[in-house]
């Protein structure tokens, strides 16, 4: 985000929270750390946000300090409350206990692999959302790659049912999944290993590869969720139209807090989505969905197509997988339209391939999920204070508004 168009939004945004916008401000961010840590911040960028309006914003961000010879990156976190801000690493995160501790595994063997083949670890953090979950990334010395997941609960449990899924992936057309190499329950840990691949976001929108390539290669997707929802594993939560719908809700303080008239209109196409999620007809069946579904989830492996960071797969209607994913290729296109030229065709490929898989395509659930990832998405654009995307808005609550009229008219 451009401190220089954020600033004076964000400035104005929240009396409660005064200092809103300074921690936007990249190099009074970078001073701040410095300090505390007593060495030179030689990077500095925004990792992510999550605002309460009146409450807290929580923002993370990527750092590297002068004189580390790893050049280990770290993530620094300014918890902004009505009482001032205070800053922390992410690994003394109060609601991921075992954060650090997972951090401070340096060896193959404290990951739970076989003591033969134990080597020291280097550690990075991937991916961290404050207070839910944190992605580290553990570097052997023989170049040997695996993925922890640090989790606030349920450790025990979801590491069982990624084995499940392991296990049920070996069958003919299902999709390639990561094996679980270990859990440290008391930690919140599940270690996995790290699924050797092309990411299919990285291929599909390089301009530099035929069309005809780019489009086989989304038909990998189609077969890969195709694969995923006939697969028999019990899953650890089902997910109906309503909970998708009631969890819309949480977005509309924040997005009132900086556009009263946008959040009236949110709140009315989320009242349709309601509406229409109550009137539905006999719904399809549920099956293994992967959760929340997009391009960068699906890779180009060399015996098929694979899946990763499934752990927030849940039994859903296998409508709920694609709707997703067309909401982000949507997305993607309303936000770089140069690359958008290539979504009709996509959506087009994925659908037949699904369907030729034998993946029970239903249109309109289809077009009703992708409504509701829209609406998801809008309301992240406000809860995660990326104002340069705030204009872009409306085209999501627009094209859900035309999608829920699809999927109530079919």
């Amino acid at each position: 985000m451009s401190i220089e168009v954020a600033s004076p939004t964000l400035a104005a945004l929240d009396p409660a929270l005064p200092e809103l916008a300074s921690s936007f401000d990249l190099a009074n961010v970078a001073g701040r750390f410095a300090g505390k840590r007593r060495r030179r911040v030689v990077r500095c960028s925004l990792h992510g946000t999550r605002y309460e309006p009146g409450v807290r914003c929580v923002t993370s961000y990527e750092l590297e300090f002068d004189g580390d010879a790893d050049r280990r990156r770290t993530i620094g976190v300014i918890e902004l409350t009505t009482r001032g801000a205070h800053l922390r690493d992410y690994t003394q995160d109060p609601a991921l206990p075992g954060l650090g501790a997972a951090v401070a595994l340096a060896t193959d063997a404290a990951l739970g692999v076989a003591a033969d083949a134990a080597g020291p670890v280097v550690v990075h953090p991937a991916r961290y959302h404050p207070g839910e979950r944190c992605v580290l990334r553990y570097d052997s010395a023989d170049g040997h790659v695996r993925y922890g997941k640090v989790v606030s609960t349920g450790a025990a449990p979801l590491a069982q049912t990624l084995r499940d899924l392991y296990a049920a992936a070996s069958a003919p057309d299902a999709p390639a999944v990561p094996a679980v190499a270990g859990v440290i329950d008391e930690l919140g840990l599940v270690v996995q290993e790290a699924l050797v691949g092309e990411p299919l976001h990285r291929l599909v929108f390089d301009h530099g590869v035929p069309t005809a390539t780019r489009l086989a290669a989304c038909r990998q997707a189609g077969r890969a969720m195709a694969g995923l929802h006939a697969l028999d594993v019990p899953a650890p939560r089902a997910v109906t139209r309503a909970d998708d719908v009631a969890d819309l809700g949480a977005y509309l303080p924040a997005v009132r807090a900086a556009d009263h008239s946008l959040a009236d209109r949110l709140f009315g196409t989320i009242q349709r989505a309601g509406a229409s999620a109550d009137t539905a007809g006999p719904l399809s069946r549920l099956s293994l969905g992967h959760g929340s579904l997009r391009t960068d989830h699906v890779l180009l492996c060399q015996g098929g197509p694979g899946l990763i960071d499934l752990d927030g797969c849940c039994a859903a209607e296998p409508a709920r997988d694609i709707g997703n994913l067309f909401a982000y290729l949507r997305w993607r296109a309303i936000r770089r339209p140069h690359d958008g030229e290539i979504v009709p065709q996509i959506r087009q490929v994925v659908g037949d391939e699904y369907r030729r898989a034998g993946g029970p395509l239903d249109e309109a659930g289809v077009a009703f999920f992708e409504a509701v990832s829209l609406l998801r998405i809008a309301g992240r654009r406000y809860r995660s204070l990326t104002v340069t995307e705030w204009p872009l808005v409306p085209a999501l609550v627009d094209a859900a508004t035309d999608l829920l009229a699809c999927a109530e008219s079919t």
